[in-house]
């Protein structure tokens, strides 16, 4: 089968993407009770109990749905997580950044993990196309993806927000595999701009 393996876990230079464990779940508790965190995901901000955050990550599969914790290699810290799913059929990721801890808006945490993703699906992933949805109130990370992937559509009233039962508008970014090496250089010169290190290649572990 083309492609059909996990991320597994990820190394870049100064973090490690692996899947979300329990020893997570008081932070992913407190990132969803926070307004700016569930506004993100379109949600309404409360505290899910453990229940819920057990719930929560039991709804990845690990084939086809993946949640991935962003883990900084300082000091072992849980950042936020990225949440993947994956189309087999048609070779396409569609992808979700959480960034639960506000400090790391400034450490491009985002630009950094992001392209440790990307390549990660565009290589051994046997991936074709990466696909991110945002809401349309989200625009901090509207324009962070605007300078990075092609805005594709507006998805108007796409999806339920299930604890308020409003309806969400999605904006559509899209990255092909043939465009990624320019995006991918843009994006290695932006962070180096920014003064932050840089790993030579993501490195993987696992499978």
């Amino acid at each position: 089968m083309i492609g059909r393996r996990s991320p597994g876990t990820i190394h870049t230079g100064r973090f490690t993407l692996r899947p979300l464990a329990d020893k997570e779940l008081p932070a992913l508790r407190r990132w969803l009770a926070d307004e700016r965190v569930a506004g993100g995901l379109a949600q309404s901000a409360r505290d899910v109990g453990e229940r819920g955050a057990r719930a929560f990550l039991a709804g990845f599969d690990n084939r086809e749905s993946f949640a991935l914790a962003i883990v900084r290699n300082e000091d072992g810290a849980a950042l936020g997580f990225y949440t993947l799913k994956v189309d087999w059929r048609h070779l396409t990721l569609t992808i979700t950044l959480v960034v639960g801890e506000a400090e790391a808006l400034e450490q491009a945490v985002a630009a950094e993990t992001a392209r440790a993703i990307v390549d990660w699906a565009f290589s051994s992933g046997g991936l074709e196309k990466v696909i991110a949805l945002v809401a349309e109130t989200n625009t901090v990370v509207a324009g962070w993806l605007g300078t990075r992937m092609q805005l594709e559509g507006r998805l108007r009233d796409e999806i339920r927000a299930e604890a308020t039962g409003r309806r969400v508008t999605l904006l559509r970014f899209g990255l092909l595999k043939s465009d990624w090496a320019k995006v991918r250089a843009r994006s290695v010169h932006r962070q180096a701009e920014r003064g932050f290190p840089l790993a030579d290649a993501p490195q993987r572990g696992g499978s």
